[in-house]
């Protein structure tokens, strides 16, 4: 297996694929409904658009993708809540935005991780220096914060098989990543700073109406917060598929694979939170249970929001919308190399 022209692919659609390319577009897609077809049920096309794009997350060597997101989580999660606490701290106060923060990991994660999370953003923001050192140091935190999205951007770029071309020069092409993941991270803030105003809102109504059925109010409450939650995740992962790679996603297919996305993520995080978090794994791995469990989770939810990539990738080729290279980029295929016949002993192939 080798890498092939990276000359830009052409716009192509199910019924124009070349032989050997090394992704799902290389069969067309005869078993989903093509245009002029009759119409089938909708869940008989969305199952096969899942399982065409679970083949196309395999190609693409997810367990890789997924482990090296959660790798850089451990070092990027302290200056991310860092930097969005400093954020919102404008907003609300700093010690009020910590603990709320802390408590979201606490039920996500359980209370060990929590903890861990507090006494290493502790241990960071107790340090003495001066004010060039603090400069110094907000700006390491800014770059160890947007090389995680950074790590987001290159996988999603090898998922939709786009690259900048080869003009494009180091600084220029450093530049635009950062300046990508930076925004990726105010966005970050701003749903979390809506976050924070929706749990307000929530709380409030809560006691409204709490004197008049109790059990009903907190049913209610708690169905709001989730669809909230639900809301937020799913506009994040549209934000990153639309903006963050250097792919051209159309609307369409971004939004079904947001939602997608988000409502995956969010069974996962019920399902860890009530299978791992319940459990002490201190027995099994001792003082580091606790960062097993955060790698734990982000590898999940990398798993997923790759998988929904996938999906998107998939969906736009299905309505006839391929995901197209933004200025500067080009998509490029991966393609077979037959073996080179042996020479001779007379030199001749």
């Amino acid at each position: 297996m080798s890498l092939g022209s990276t000359t830009p692919a052409p716009y192509l659609r199910s019924s124009h694929q070349t032989a050997g390319r090394r992704s799902s577009y290389a069969k067309p897609m005869t078993n989903v409904r093509q245009p002029g077809q009759p119409r089938r049920k909708v869940w008989t096309d969305f199952f096969l658009l899942l399982k065409r794009a679970a083949r196309e997350f395999a190609l693409n060597d997810p367990l890789r993708l997924g482990a090296s997101t959660a790798f850089f989580t451990t070092f990027a999660l302290p200056p991310i809540l860092i930097i969005l606490i400093q954020l919102l701290g404008s907003v609300y106060s700093t010690s009020g935005v910590r603990q709320l923060l802390l408590n979201k990991l606490s039920a996500l994660l359980g209370t060990s991780a929590a903890e861990l999370v507090e006494q290493i953003l502790l241990n960071v923001t107790n340090v003495e220096r001066s004010r060039l050192l603090t400069w110094l140091g907000f700006a390491f935190l800014l770059f160890i914060s947007t090389t995680l999205f950074v790590v987001i951007q290159n996988s999603l770029n090898q998922l939709w098989q786009v690259r900048t071309t080869r003009t494009t020069g180091r600084f220029s092409k450093m530049l635009k990543e950062r300046s990508r993941s930076l925004g990726l991270l105010l966005t970050t803030g701003l749903l979390s700073l809506v976050a924070f105003l929706s749990d307000a809102l929530l709380a409030f109504f809560a006691d409204y109406i709490r004197g008049f059925d109790p059990n009903f109010g907190y049913f209610l409450v708690q169905t709001l917060n989730q669809l909230v939650s639900l809301l937020i995740l799913a506009v994040w992962c549209g934000v990153t598929f639309r903006n963050l790679s250097y792919a051209h996603v159309p609307w369409k297919a971004v939004l079904r694979g947001a939602v997608l996305t988000a409502v995956l993520i969010d069974l996962g995080e019920f399902a860890l939170g009530h299978l791992l978090v319940p459990r002490n794994l201190g027995p099994i791995y001792g003082h580091a249970s606790s960062i097993v469990l955060v790698l734990l989770f982000v590898f999940y939810s990398a798993m997923i929001f790759y998988f929904g990539a996938c999906f998107t990738k998939v969906y736009a080729h299905y309505v006839g919308m391929d995901i197209r290279p933004k200025k500067n980029a080009v998509r490029y295929r991966l393609v077979d190399i037959p073996e080179e016949k042996k020479r001779g002993a007379s030199g001749r192939w």
